[in-house]
């Protein structure tokens, strides 16, 4: 929810930078500027949050498969019944 959040608000001081550079002069440099250092900030903010995100959902994965009980040996009929693989042999 946050990234969504800090894309936005990128996107937006992008757009706010873009629109900026229509007119002349060092003020308007000055702006543009600013506006794509606090872009940058944001997007690097929201980077941090889209990794820690990465991290907790890792983690949360390798636990579970830590979690599940061990599986013996599959033969190749037992893989193709789990990968919902019909037999078709014989039938025409």
């Amino acid at each position: 929810m946050y990234t969504i959040s800090a894309t936005q608000l990128v996107l937006k001081a992008h757009k706010e930078a873009v629109n900026s550079l229509s007119g002349n002069g060092s003020a308007k440099l000055g702006t543009v500027a600013t506006v794509v250092a606090a872009a940058n900030s944001t997007a690097l903010e929201a980077s941090k949050e889209i990794e820690a995100a990465m991290q907790i959902a890792m983690r949360n994965a390798l636990g579970a498969m830590l979690n599940r009980p061990p599986d013996g040996p599959m033969d190749d009929l037992s893989i193709m019944k789990g990968l919902g693989v019909r037999e078709k042999q014989g039938r025409h």
